[in-house]
């Protein structure tokens, strides 16, 4: 069984909507976040929690198996490098021109590995609603933390926070993070089958996507530099189960 976070594309809209309004605030000041001189380029991401356990309310952490699906769009230079490929049967060296990275920023520990396709290739190119697309696929092995709020232990509810960003200044390019394109538009969902959740309910899944204006928070290293990245953060509500630990704390 799995748990969706609903209609990605609703949820994108609406955080499109409140990054424009901040761009024009900014451009008002004469300190424009943007660089007209920047390309922008669509990634498209899918993160599936494939089990959720470890929930530690004395630590405030916990612990994931996870898959990060990648996709963007598929450059003439990178058609041309995968048909040449193709004809010297090397598929397996396939790798786009450009490549999208997207970090995890409040794992305490993290391990991250690619997936390899059919092909024994971590890349490929997929041909969407008659578009194609760069695709990759991340699996990730991680403990995060977020502070928790034990105020009304134990009937609290807890957002469990997932925080990643997209590599600053990648190669003069800005990453705008949108629904998977792969997936019909998901963002993010959690199998619930193999998650250790015997205390815990999930309430709702939601995403979030912000700007950081990175020389206002490192000026003094970056000095007057424009560096500008997208940072998304998937939001996993979880309620604890009040009568299970109740019952745990008279019998024990």
């Amino acid at each position: 069984m799995s748990f969706s976070g609903g209609d990605g594309r609703t949820q994108t809209t609406e955080m499109n909507e409140n990054k424009n309004d901040g761009m024009n605030e900014s451009k008002g000041n004469n300190d424009p976040i943007y660089d007209e001189n920047i390309e922008t380029i669509d990634v498209g991401l899918k993160f599936r929690i494939d089990e959720l356990s470890a929930i530690n309310s004395v630590d405030q952490s916990y612990s994931i198996y996870g898959v990060m699906d990648y996709d963007w769009i598929a450059t003439e230079k990178d058609k041309q490098e995968l048909e040449r490929l193709t004809n010297e049967d090397k598929l397996n060296e396939y790798e786009p021109h450009w490549i999208p990275h997207c970090e995890p920023k409040n794992a305490v520990e993290a391990e991250i590995n690619p997936e390899h396709w059919d092909t024994d290739c971590a890349y490929k190119i997929e041909t969407i609603n008659g578009v194609d697309y760069n695709v990759k696929r991340v699996l990730y092995k991680g403990t995060f933390k977020e502070p928790f709020e034990l105020e009304n232990f134990p009937f609290d509810v807890q957002d469990l926070s997932f925080v990643f960003g997209a590599m600053e200044g990648d190669h003069g390019k800005m990453v705008n993070f949108v629904p998977s394109r792969m997936h019909n538009g998901q963002f993010f969902t959690i199998e619930e089958t193999y998650s250790a959740l015997a205390e815990w309910d999930i309430v709702s899944l939601m995403v979030d996507e912000e700007l950081i204006h990175w020389k206002d928070v490192f000026k003094q290293y970056i000095g007057e530099n424009e560096l500008v990245s997208e940072r998304i953060v998937f939001r996993a509500q979880v309620r604890r189960r009040s009568k299970a630990v109740m019952t745990r704390i008279i019998f024990w």
